[in-house]
């Protein structure tokens, strides 16, 4: 895949740059029947010295493939708790789309459930999908806290983030191997188009530094995940996930997790992270395959054979 990325365009001509932490969370190979899953998360800081944020996505998409995740959050803290793997608990503060994060009694950040028919505008260029969120005005009570944007972007487009590497000894092999990569990459500049950069670097914009950077890839547990930078791997509770993902009953699924924490004063400049599937494919359709080339096989041999003694 190209690279992700991720800007903002400011109130003020004085601001010198926006922070965030950012997550990303993709899902492939969920069912074999549904649509790669791709979620974002993005927590700012100083939302209201920005007028837009903006994300790059290198893949063209219609804008009903996009859904919000900040409702489903706010009303489901076993669900904000997993992903954040912490102990937060919601408050209901009485201002529309808003809802406030707490923990140990005290503010870690606001969540803000976006209306995608107005908080989101899409435009497509660059070979890609430039989406844009439009913050407005916010209420006194969430000014100077982190504003955390979440949603989802559901489209069989996604599957080319999965690149299948063709095997040449497929045919030798006693079962199929399916063998694929991600090359995820994220502000990764020198891969951007440059007329995308010149747009980033526009005096009207300022560059989004990344505190943190989260990469969850959710595959099945049948699927070997091989990756040389180290990253963690835990099986995922249905009873909770599956208020996350619709329906999510089996296979069972494992989300691995790869982090960007620089030291403190430092931000994140960019992510690369390759990995890498392996995954034994035996099905039906495989195993009648199998058969029928062994049924041609085994003909071939018995009218060789028959030849081979007439002769003799």
């Amino acid at each position: 895949m190209g690279s992700l990325a991720i800007w903002a365009q400011k109130r003020d001509m004085n601001i010198q740059k926006a922070e965030t932490e950012v997550h990303v969370n993709f899902f492939i190979d969920y069912n074999r029947k549904d649509k790669p899953m791709l979620d974002f998360g993005l927590k700012v800081k100083n939302v209201d010295e920005l007028s837009a944020i903006y994300l790059y996505i290198p893949y063209t998409l219609p804008e009903c493939v996009i859904q919000d995740l900040g409702e489903i959050l706010s009303n489901k803290k076993e669900v904000l708790n997993a992903l954040f793997n912490e102990n937060f608990e919601v408050k209901n503060i009485n201002i529309p789309k808003y809802s406030e994060v707490q923990k140990e009694e005290h503010t870690a950040f606001y969540i803000y459930s976006l209306d995608v028919a107005h908080d989101i505008d899409l435009s497509f260029d660059y070979d890609g999908t430039i989406l844009k969120i439009i913050p407005g005005n916010l209420p006194e009570k969430v000014q100077n806290a982190d504003i955390y944007y979440r949603f989802r972007i559901t489209d069989r487009v996604l599957e080319n983030i999965k690149v299948n590497i063709k095997q040449k000894d497929a045919v030798l092999l006693s079962t199929v191997v399916r063998q694929s990569f991600i090359d995820f990459r994220f502000n990764d500049y020198k891969s951007l188009n440059q007329s995308l950069l010149e747009l980033i670097n526009d005096k009207e914009n300022v560059p989004v530094k990344l505190s943190k950077l989260h990469f969850l890839l959710v595959t099945r547990a049948d699927v070997n995940v091989d990756s040389a930078e180290a990253h963690t791997e835990r099986a995922l509770e249905t009873d909770i996930w599956g208020q996350y993902f619709n329906n999510m009953s089996k296979p069972l699924m494992v989300a691995n997790h790869w982090k960007r924490k620089p030291k403190a004063g430092e931000y994140v400049d960019n992510a690369i992270i390759y990995v890498k599937f392996r995954e034994n494919i035996c099905s039906w359709g495989t195993i009648c395959t199998y058969l029928l080339a062994l049924g041609a096989l085994s003909i071939i041999f018995n009218l060789l054979t028959e030849a081979i003694c007439q002769l003799f």
